[in-house]
C-alpha cells in the first residue's frame, strides 16, 4: 500500500493507553510524523523520530526520543520507500545490505550443499558403475576372452610362438608354479611368452597369456624380481581390467545391453578390438589394484614379495629424471609405487620363512639365446 491518502496501516503504543495500542493511519512528512485514528492523532517532529527494524518479525519501529514510552509499529515495508525522512532512508540501506548479505551466506550455504551433493552423487555412481563394470567383466566366457587374447597377440609384431625361448619359457613357467597355485581358477591355463625385445617390460593379455620381453630378463638380477613382475601382470589378468576398462570406456548403454541382452552385449563390447588395449594401456586405478592384489599373491605364495619392490626401483633408476609427471602417465609414479610397496612390506607380519628359489631361469642368458 502506498502512502497516498490513505497512509500506512500502522499501531501506536502510548502511555495513555495502557497495555492496549490503537490501530491508525501512519503517514510521513519533511517535518512531522502523524499517525491518525478514528478518535485520535498523534504527532512526532521529524528531528525526534527514531527508526529502527525488528528482523526476527519484520518490523519497523518508530519511536519518540523525547517521549520513551510513545511508539508507532508497522509492518508495511513500503514505509521504506518513503523519501520524506532521512532516518528511514538509512534503516532502508541498513535494511537492504543486512539482506544482501543475508542472501550471500544463503547462497554461499546452498551452493556448498549443491557441491556436497554432486560429491556425494558422483561417489556414488562412482562405486555403483564400478560394481556395475566388475559384473560386466564378469560375463565374458574364457572362451571369449582366449579369443580376444589370441586377437592381440595377433596385432603384436612379434615371434610370440615359444619356439625360439622354448626351453626359457619352460623354466618361466616353473618360476610362475607357486604363483599359479594360488590365483584364482580363471577357466584358461597361463601361458607363457618370451619376445626378444630389448625395452625390460612385460604384459598380460585375457585368456591367461603372460608376454615378457628378454630386456626384463636381462634387468632383473633375482628370482623374486621377476615373481614380482609375473604377479603384477597375473593380477591384470584375474582382475579382468582389460574388460573393465573396456566396459567403463563403452559407457552406460552398453553396460546395461551386456547386462540384460548377454551375447549380443558382449559382442558389441569386444567390438571395440584388440587395439583399443594396445592403445589404451591401463589406467592408473587398475595399475595400482594390479601392484595391491600382484603383493598378495606373493605373499599368498610364501614368496618375498621385495622382489616387486626391487624391480620398480631397478625401473626407477632406469627411467631416471625423465619419467612422465603423473598426470601424463597411464601409470601412477614409481616413486608412489615403491613407497606404497614399502609401507605393506613395514606392515607385514612375517617377514621370514619364504619360499626358496631352486629353479631359478638363468636370466642374463636369455637375450642370448638364438633365434
Amino acid at each position: 500500500m502506498s502512502q497516498g491518502i490513505h497512509g500506512y496501516f500502522a499501531h501506536l503504543f502510548h502511555p495513555d493507553l495502557g497495555n492496549e495500542s490503537k490501530e491508525g493511519r501512519l503517514s510521513l512528512e519533511p517535518t512531522k510524523l502523524r499517525f491518525v485514528a478514528e478518535d485520535f492523532s498523534f504527532e512526532i517532529p521529524a528531528d525526534q523520530v527514531d527508526v529502527s527494524w525488528d528482523a526476527a518479525i519484520n518490523r519497523i519501529n518508530f519511536r519518540d526520543t523525547q517521549n520513551p514510552g510513545v511508539s508507532i509499529v508497522t509492518y508495511d515495508e513500503l514505509v521504506l520507500r518513503n523519501p520524506s525522512l532521512p532516518q528511514v532512508q538509512d534503516l532502508r540501506a541498513e535494511i537492504e545490505a543486512k539482506r544482501s548479505r543475508k542472501e550471500f551466506a544463503w547462497r554461499i550455504k546452498i551452493t556448498l550443499g549443491v557441491i556436497a551433493a554432486g560429491i556425494l552423487v558422483t561417489a556414488c555412481f562412482s562405486l555403483f558403475s564400478g560394481v556395475l563394470v566388475r559384473a560386466v567383466a564378469a560375463r565374458v566366457p574364457p572362451e571369449m576372452e582366449r579369443e580376444f587374447g589370441l586377437e592381440v597377440l595377433g596385432e603384436i609384431d612379434a615371434d610370440v610362438s615359444g619356439n625360439a625361448y622354448s626351453n626359457e619359457v619352460a623354466q618361466l613357467t616353473e618360476l610362475a608354479r607357486p604363483l599359479l597355485s594360488v590365483i584364482p581358477r580363471m577357466g584358461n591355463d597361463v601361458k607363457f611368452f618370451i619376445v626378444d625385445d630389448p625395452d625390460p617390460n612385460a604384459f598380460a593379455l585375457p585368456g591367461g597369456f603372460v608376454v615378457v620381453n628378454t630386456g626384463l630378463l636381462e634387468l632383473v638380477e633375482r628370482p623374486e624380481e621377476l615373481q614380482g613382475v609375473l604377479a603384477h601382470e597375473l593380477a591384470h589378468v584375474t582382475e579382468r581390467h582389460i574388460f573393465r576398462q573396456m566396459a567403463a570406456a563403452a559407457g552406460p548403454m552398453l553396460i546395461v545391453g551386456v547386462l540384460f541382452h548377454s551375447k549380443s552385449g558382449l559382442v558389441n563390447l569386444l567390438a571395440l578390438g584388440s587395439g583399443f588395449m594396445i592403445v589404451q594401456g591401463f589406467s592408473k586405478e587398475y595399475e595400482t589394484e594390479a601392484d595391491e592384489v600382484g603383493w598378495d599373491y606373493l605373499v599368498k605364495a610364501n614368496i618375498d614379495p621385495r622382489g616387486m619392490t626391487s624391480v620398480f626401483q631397478k625401473f626407477r633408476h632406469l627411467h631416471g629424471d625423465f619419467e612422465l609427471p603423473e598426470a601424463l602417465s597411464s601409470h601412477p609414479l614409481l616413486d608412489k609405487r615403491i613407497q606404497r610397496l614399502e609401507k605393506r612390506w613395514s606392515e607385514l607380519k612375517q617377514k621370514t620363512g619364504f619360499l626358496t628359489q631352486t629353479n631359478a631361469i638363468p636370466l642374463h642368458q636369455a637375450t642370448t639365446v638364438r633365434r
